[in-house]
């Protein structure tokens, strides 16, 4: 086993091939995985694709990555008596399986992905971006007319009023508080322009409350009980 490691992140997070050679089938495994990966990661995927297809195996043969020296890793296959054998500087080709597979495996990539700094790329990367500039102009456009029409609309109605300190003003009743029934759950403050003065017809039979203002007295109507408590300036 072995690693192939700087490759470019994935939308995944991945950023390595963990590659496993089996010796008897040749059966060969390239596994995605993270280069922060610890021995315990690395355990778990190995027992997930491999050890699930080959079984335990009795010896494996890696170099001398600090993940395959860890304690938990010696300590893992030391119980399942399994042997672990390093490759060196010196002597490399203990570990020769997974070096071919890796060289044909960096030239696969190189053939499927494409490379990020080709000129052609450039341009429709250029391209792209100008096209994306060119709209955002346009929206930002759009909204700056549509704003300005907005303003002019509300110009008309507006009045712009300045005062200096020392001014006398005039301060208009804008608010009132109503007294509602407590069971009636909304707001007691209305704007002046929502309300309206309530005048009785003689001719015109009042309807007794509902049962939900059964508390007012007989003959009392809900216009006499709803009345103006303050007014608010």
């Amino acid at each position: 086993m072995d690693f192939v490691l700087g490759l470019p992140r994935t939308q995944r997070g991945v950023d390595s091939i963990f590659v496993i050679v089996d010796r008897f089938s040749k059966m060969t495994h390239f596994i995605p995985c993270r280069k922060t990966h610890d021995a315990n990661n690395i355990a778990q995927l190995f027992f997930r694709k491999v050890v699930r297809l080959h079984g335990v195996p009795k010896s494996i043969v890696s170099n001398c990555n600090s993940k395959f020296l860890s304690y938990f890793w010696k300590s893992l296959w030391k119980r399942l008596d399994t042997t672990l054998q390093y490759s060196t500087t010196c002597h490399p080709q203990t570990d020769g399986q997974t070096q071919a597979v890796n060289r044909t495996l960096g030239n696969i990539l190189r053939n499927l992905v494409p490379r990020p700094k080709l000129p052609g790329m450039s341009i429709i990367a250029d391209h792209m971006v100008e096209k994306v500039a060119n709209i955002h102009a346009d929206v930002r456009k759009k909204l700056e007319e549509s704003a300005a029409k907005y303003k002019v609309a509300t110009d008309v109605h507006r009045r712009v009023k300045t005062f200096e300190v020392g001014d006398m003003i005039m301060i208009n009743d804008n608010a009132y508080v109503v007294d509602l029934l407590e069971d009636l759950a909304i707001s007691k403050t209305f704007n002046v322009q929502d309300l309206f003065a309530y005048h009785t017809t003689p001719d015109i039979p009042i309807p007794l409350v509902n049962s939900r203002t059964s508390s007012f007295k007989e003959g009392e109507t809900d216009a006499e009980q709803v009345q103006v408590r303050r007014k608010i300036n």
